[in-house]
């Protein structure tokens, strides 16, 4: 998908009506989404929250993606403005600027944020995959860590598949360990035994990605990698520093979940993840 992309406002103003000032180009839709817009999208973003129009479970988050422009485009139809939700002219941050709530805004269709799995999240056709920067490759660098045992061929043709799909570089941080009662090089849940689960960080254009907030190319990752077999994923804020990704070819038949999020528990899922997963289940959301 493209994003919008505006002018950010002068540093230390990070007020509406220095984005509408500076706002002269409206771009279309994407990622990537740059470091000096975010304030301006906030801005935005907040504006458009305050006016009752909902940007999605991501929240303020200085990304122009899907939900804002969906959101932009509920404000303009109320507004009497110009165009469609791809795109925020200085014209229109004006008109935004100055705007206040109508009797019964129009629905953007968004969901409102959450963190929790069994919390609302957007539809599965709203969730955004996009394709990173990297060259596709899998490296193992798991030889100093208590789990230094390779993962299962199977494994490792999951990462390989997703790492080409999303366009990632992937490194595996934490592999394979011994069978529980059989080694003690070991440690955590016995979803790493024989290596059947790998930890990773995945890398676009040499940036390793945050799992913290919803990244498309993340979502793409995960996606990518359920598809092609993988059953169970861990990751989100809280969970691996926000940085770290599990993936396993267990799921629940170790007893536990598929997915979670902070303190490795299903409830902590957050939102993208969980449609992501389902998104490589049923085959859909490719880019």
């Amino acid at each position: 998908m493209r994003f919008n992309e505006f002018t950010s406002p002068a540093p230390g103003t990070g007020s509406l009506d220095a984005a509408a000032a500076t706002a002269q180009t409206a771009l279309r839709q994407g990622p990537p989404y740059p470091e000096d817009q975010s304030q301006a999208v906030k801005d935005l973003q907040s504006k458009l929250q305050t006016l009752g129009y909902s940007v999605g479970a991501t929240g303020i988050d200085g990304r122009y993606g899907e939900r804002t422009a969906r959101a932009v485009a509920a404000f303009k139809q109320d507004h009497n403005v110009q165009g469609d939700g791809s795109s925020m002219n200085s014209a229109d941050m004006n008109k935004l600027a100055t705007a206040t709530p109508v009797a019964n805004p129009t629905q953007t269709g968004n969901h409102a944020a959450s963190t929790g799995r069994n919390a609302d999240f957007d539809d599965l056709g709203n969730i955004e995959f996009a394709q990173g920067q990297g060259q596709g490759r899998v490296q193992m660098r798991n030889s100093g860590a208590t789990r230094n045992q390779p993962i299962q061929q199977s494994l490792m043709n999951i990462l390989n598949s997703a790492a080409e799909a999303a366009g990632v570089d992937v490194v595996v941080f934490s592999g394979g360990q011994d069978v529980k009662g059989r080694g003690n090089r070991r440690t955590g849940s016995v979803r790493h035994d024989a290596g059947r689960a790998a930890d990773v960080w995945i890398y676009s254009g040499g940036r390793r990605l945050s799992t913290v907030r919803e990244d498309p190319i993340v979502a793409n990752f995960i996606r990518a990698a359920v598809e092609a077999g993988a059953k169970g994923i861990g990751a989100g804020p809280g969970y691996m520093d926000g940085v770290g990704i599990h993936v396993d070819i267990v799921g629940d038949s170790a007893g536990g979940s598929v997915t979670w999020g902070r303190g490795s528990r299903s409830a902590t899922t957050p939102s993208y993840v969980t449609a992501a997963y389902q998104a490589g289940q049923s085959g859909t959301g490719t880019v």
